[in-house]
Order: structure tokens, then C-alpha cells, then sequence
């Protein structure tokens, strides 16, 4: 066995919570009431709100109590928080390409002065906001960004995550503080009707009913039962009715729409029965459609349809209601089984490891190499870390990546990767490239060892483990590894010394890993990095014994009743064919396993495939008939049918022997 260990240092966010509630008047959605928490120093020099989704924010309504001494706005800045907004409005994009958005989050950022119009009346204060052309400005240069290929335009509102007034003197906290943003108030009143619940063991209240509604960036405005009789609710927000008369209830909403783009501050209405819970969003109401939840027989429709459950049920019968859910299956593609046999070959995505609070990320790529985000705060770096005090000088380093590379096999090679799931999340990944197995393992850690208390900008080690088994069980072989680090400068050449590696570029000398291995061969400099050859002698013997284990485990769950380890020739008048055993671990017979692609070919029936032989199988790589599966375990999952039974007793082994197992398969 052969292996080292790198490590290297690196760094890491917060969260708070508070909520309150009041009355909402049409025009502009007011979204202080449901911010999360307020912002208020212990100098008292600064009042705001923050929320947990980003808000249009268009206006401030600031009022003081007039009866103390109303600070002079003078003496005022409005501050938003911001980090990713270019000061434009959002660009209409597709739903998937949306979702790749960069948001701010509450602790990736900085307090930036708005530009604004104050008008002051005494005690009340209205304040809008001007275009933020130096932003927008800040923003192209530091991205390099055309704004003349950018849809967006110069907007009159700020898009952020909190908002705060700053003084350079104390002030009284304000009595009214209003968030308008670009969303509009409508109303919309709706009907809830409910019957007995179709899942098992679900029931509704019996005897005295209780049940709530409530909305988060909304208010119900009034209650009333189907009959149209007011619902009084008592001191905990609830209804109370005899369960027996009460099959549903009419309620009055004011929602929050934006106009431009309804992802923003949509109103979400929850409801309580008995032990129940269901939300809905209520522009989907609004716009006429029907939500129809089965399980909890649950229907949800705009006042005026007057639709039952028991008719929308027979609609959906009939097909003329039938759900999105129900017409997908009229397409066989859009099932998950085809779906995933029309997909290209899958191949694995990066793995990030992270501690609480996400700054002291570090990227481990499929092919082994680590990256960790530089110091310029670039959009295009999805991993650039804040600077902090306690960051040594000594990580610093041009660009937007450095970058650790072991030179590990090419994709082709690799047998699998696993994460072993726990506090600390640790990625283990396997290459069998000819006889040679290379096993990486890596966790992250924080230095002082301390998981109880993690703070924002702890320093981190990514710790990694490369163990090297020579799989030939006559002759030695050469195992080699090459140690590169790089970013958008040259790293120029690397030097180790006791272990500790330094990397020399034209900036002077940085301290990069530490290195530690068991083996007699040392690292030598080559080619500006660091190279490892060591000749192995030939079989390890716990990788064997493995192997060795893992034939036995092949056969008890169920694989040998189609992969038949070992065929007879038939007689041959050549000696070296005749009646000789192969190992071929195949029947060679035609098998429903659920891995077939629905075409008919000679006696072949549309899902059946012949069983391969899996000789020779360490040297292949994709697997299944049409390369859909990247490692043996992947393959293994995707029999079913036939072969569902085997499948279940593997996800039934405990870790030790699935890896036998698949130790097993990587010596065939």
C-alpha cells in the first residue's frame, strides 16, 4: 500500500430570524411586515429590515414619533446591501437558465450608499431612488461586461436583501417604517372545499373543528363558511365550528403581484386543519386555475367557480381536467425510465466541500484536482471567498482559481466515486488503469479541530489520501503520480522540502501543501512540478482479499444466475479449443434486466438484452450496451426486472462487502 496526504489552509455565514404583521392597504406591496428580522446597532445609528428573497425596492415611508426629536435627514444616508445586482432590471430568460442566477446572500456583500430623493414633512419622510448609474458603471468595468448586449435597463428601485437608514448621530427607532417595493396589491377571493382524505391514516377533525389560514405576503381579509355566514376566529387566529357543518370556507385575499416578473414577492397561503397543513401560491388562484389536492382531498378554486370535488373528479375521469401530472404519461418520453435512456452518457459533477456556513468551500473535480477561489471578487468565480483578518498572505495568488492537480487516470479509468455521508461529508473515488488501483479519499476540516463552533472565517484544511495497489498478482509494476498547481498566472516552479510545498512564481515564494507519504521513493522536481514513480510489487494482499471475498458475495446475491462465471467450449478437433472452461461470468442467453432500449432485433424481444460477459471488465469503460452507466456501480443499480432481485439484495450488503464486491469486479 502506498499513500500521502495533502493539506492546505483556507477559510468560512450566519443567520437570524423575527417577524410581525399589520393591516395592508392597496397600491405597492408594503414588505416590511414580513421581513425577517429588523437591523439595529447598539449606537443606535442605524435602523433597516432584511427578508430572505431579494426585493424590488421602490420606495421607503419613514415616519418618527413627533413627539421626540425628529432627526435632521441631513444627517441620513439610505444604505442596500449588495454583492451580484448589476443595477439593472432582470433579463427575461428561460426557467432553466434562470435557475443558474447568481443571488446575494445575507453575509456575501457590502453596504452601498443609494442614490436617492428625500422629501421630508416633519416627522414623515418619503424617499425614492434614483438610477444607480455608478453602480451600473462599477459593474461593467469590473465584469468587463457590453451593456449594449444587456436587455436590462436602468431602473428607479434597488433589488436587495436588506435595507437600513444610517445617521451619523443616534436617532429614536422610527414608529413607521414602509418597504414598497414593485409588486402591486390585488384582491382575489377564493373557495377551499374539503372531504374525507384519500390517504390512509389521514383524518380531519371530529366534534369541535379548528383550522387557520394565514398568508405570507398577503392578508385574508375576511372568512366565511360556503353558505356565506362570517367566521369569527378566536385569540390564536383560529376557527372554531362544529366539524359536521363544515365542508369548506370562502376568504377574501389581498396579494402581491409584480408586473414584471412574478417570482418576486409572491403571496403564499397556508392552511391549517386540524393537524393538516397545505399552501398554495394565490396569483395561480387568481388566474383561474383549479388545485386539486388528492391525497388530502383538497380543493382549492377562484370565488364564482363553483366546481365540487366530486365533479372536478369526474372531469379528471373523463380526461377534460385531466392535471399536467396526468397528461405526462401520455407522452412515454417524459417518463423517467425513458428520460433517462434518451440522456447522453452521464458523466460526474464537481463535489464541493464545505463547512457550515459556506465560505471555506474547496472544489474537488471528477478527476481528482482540487480549486479553491481567488481573492478578485469576479461573477465568473462561483467560489471566490471574502477576505478576512485572520486570511494568511501566504494563500494569495492572481486569478480566479488555484488549482491542485494530481495527474490521476483519464475519466476512462474511473471505477466509481462515493460519498460517505455524516457531519463531515468524505468523497472517496476509484481508477483502475491496467493492474494499477488508485483510491482518493478527502474531507474538509477545520484547523483548531474544533466542529462544535465553526465562525465565519475559520481557517480550513482539505485533507486527501491517495492509497496505490499494484492489482497483478505476478510482476511489478511502475505507479506514478504528478503534483502541478496553477492559476491564470504560471505558478512557476515547485519545491518540496520536509514535506512542505512551495510554489515560485514572479510574486516571490508561497507556501502551497504539505506532503506526506510511506513510501521509499521521494518527490523530484519535473517539468515545473513534482513527480512520484514507485515500483510495486506485485498483488496487495488486503485488495485481494477483497477481490477474493467480493466472488462470493457476486454469487450469494443472485448476479451468477445470469453472469455464469465459467463456460465449456464444445469439442473441437483444435486442442486448444476443445472442451476448455472460459471464465466468461455470462450465460450468453437474452434477459429482461430493465437496461434495453425497446427495439425488436432477431429473437431478441423489445427490453431484452444478452447477457455480456464481464471478462476483461477492469479495461472497459462505459458500461451497459449503450455506455449509459460510467461506473459498474451505476450499472449495477440499473438492472431490474429479471435481475430486480439481485439488485435489492446488493442495496441490502452492508458498505464493507458492496465494496467487496465491486473490488471483485475491478480484478476481473
Amino acid at each position: 500500500m502506498r499513500f500521502f496526504t495533502i493539506s492546505f489552509l483556507y477559510v468560512s455565514v450566519i443567520a437570524v430570524c423575527f417577524s410581525s404583521n399589520t393591516a395592508l392597504a392597496k397600491g405597492n406591496f408594503d414588505a416590511a411586515p414580513f421581513a425577517v428580522s429588523e437591523i439595529r446597532n447598539s449606537e443606535q445609528t442605524t435602523y433597516g429590515l432584511y427578508w430572505s428573497e431579494p426585493k424590488k425596492i421602490s420606495e421607503l415611508i419613514v415616519e418618527f414619533d413627533p413627539n421626540t426629536n425628529v432627526p435632521d435627514p441631513n444627517t441620513f444616508k439610505v444604505q442596500f446591501w449588495h454583492n451580484t445586482w448589476n443595477g439593472l432590471s432582470d433579463v427575461k430568460k428561460a426557467a432553466g437558465v434562470t435557475g443558474w442566477d447568481q443571488n446575494d446572500d445575507w453575509t456575501k456583500g457590502r453596504w452601498v450608499d443609494a442614490e436617492v430623493i428625500l422629501n421630508a414633512n416633519s416627522n414623515r419622510w418619503a424617499i425614492t431612488f434614483k438610477t444607480l448609474d455608478r453602480l451600473i458603471k462599477e459593474f461593467k468595468i469590473y465584469h468587463d461586461l457590453d451593456l449594449d448586449k444587456n436587455n436590462g435597463v436602468p431602473v428607479n428601485y434597488i433589488k436587495t436583501l436588506k435595507v437600513r437608514l444610517k445617521s451619523s448621530e443616534p436617532f429614536a427607532k422610527p414608529v413607521q417604517f414602509k418597504v414598497l417595493t414593485e409588486s402591486v396589491y390585488h384582491d382575489v377571493s377564493l373557495t377551499i372545499r374539503w372531504e374525507k382524505p384519500e390517504r390512509k391514516g389521514v383524518e380531519y377533525s371530529t366534534g369541535v373543528y379548528k383550522g387557520t389560514i394565514r398568508a405570507q405576503n398577503g392578508l385574508i381579509t375576511g372568512i366565511r363558511t360556503l353558505t356565506g355566514e362570517d367566521i369569527k376566529l378566536n385569540a390564536g387566529e383560529q376557527w372554531l365550528i362544529n366539524s359536521a357543518e363544515m365542508q369548506g370556507i370562502q376568504a377574501d385575499l389581498r396579494y402581491a403581484l409584480d408586473p414584471d416578473d412574478q417570482s418576486y414577492d409572491n403571496t403564499v397561503v397556508s392552511v391549517s386543519l386540524g393537524e393538516l397543513q397545505f399552501s398554495f401560491r394565490a396569483s395561480d388562484i387568481a388566474k383561474g386555475e383549479r388545485i386539486y389536492i388528492k391525497d388530502l382531498g383538497v380543493l382549492i378554486t377562484k370565488k364564482g367557480d363553483n366546481t365540487t370535488i366530486d365533479q372536478y373528479k369526474t372531469q379528471i375521469e373523463n380526461g377534460s381536467s385531466r392535471t399536467v401530472y396526468d397528461r405526462v404519461f401520455d407522452h412515454p418520453e417524459q417518463t423517467l425510465e425513458n428520460a433517462w435512456k434518451d440522456m447522453p452518457i452521464k458523466e460526474p459533477l464537481n463535489f464541493v466541500h464545505g463547512l457550515p456556513h459556506n465560505r471555506n468551500v474547496f472544489k474537488q473535480m471528477p478527476n481528482g484536482e482540487f480549486r479553491v477561489g481567488g481573492e478578485k471578487a469576479n461573477w465568473k468565480c462561483t467560489y471566490q471567498l471574502p477576505v478576512s483578518e485572520r486570511d494568511t498572505k501566504r494563500k494569495l495568488w492572481s486569478g480566479y482559481y488555484l488549482n491542485f492537480n494530481l495527474n490521476l487516470p483519464p475519466k476512462e479509468y474511473r471505477t466509481g466515486r462515493k460519498l460517505i455521508d455524516g457531519y463531515i461529508p468524505v468523497l472517496t473515488t476509484t481508477w483502475q488503469a491496467l493492474a494499477i488501483h488508485y483510491e482518493q479519499t478527502a474531507f474538509l476540516y477545520p484547523l483548531d479541530g474544533d466542529l462544535n463552533e465553526i465562525d465565519l472565517d475559520d481557517p480550513t484544511v482539505i485533507l486527501c489520501k491517495i492509497r496505490i495497489t499494484n492489482t497483478d498478482t505476478a510482476q511489478n509494476k511502475n505507479a506514478e503520480l504528478y503534483l502541478h498547481i496553477d492559476h491564470d498566472e504560471f505558478e512557476g516552479f515547485l519545491e518540496e522540502n520536509k514535506g512542505d510545498v512551495y510554489g515560485s512564481w514572479s510574486g516571490g515564494k508561497n507556501f502551497r501543501l504539505h506532503l506526506k507519504h510511506n513510501s521509499d521513493s521521494t518527490w523530484k522536481t519535473s517539468e515545473g512540478g513534482l513527480r512520484w514513480i514507485e515500483r510495486l510489487s506485485p498483488g496487495d494482499p488486503a485488495f485481494a482479499q477483497d477481490a477474493v471475498r467480493g466472488e462470493t458475495i457476486f454469487a450469494a446475491v443472485g448476479c451468477t444466475s445470469c453472469h455464469i462465471p465459467i463456460l465449456m467450449t464444445g469439442p473441437d478437433t483444435n486442442p486448444v479449443f476443445d472442451r476448455r472452461p472460459v471464465a466468461l461470468y455470462s450465460d450468453l442467453l437474452l434477459h429482461d434486466v430493465a437496461t434495453g432500449d425497446g427495439i425488436p432485433q432477431a429473437a431478441a424481444l423489445a427490453n431484452e438484452i444478452r447477457t455480456p460477459a464481464l471478462w476483461g471488465l477492469r479495461f472497459r469503460r462505459p458500461f451497459l450496451h449503450d455506455g449509459s452507466a460510467a461506473t459498474p456501480l451505476e450499472a449495477i443499480l440499473r438492472h431490474g426486472n429479471e435481475a430486480q432481485t439481485a439488485t435489492t439484495n446488493y442495496r441490502e450488503l452492508p458498505t464493507p462487502d458492496q465494496a467487496a464486491l465491486l473490488a471483485f469486479l475491478d480484478s476481473l
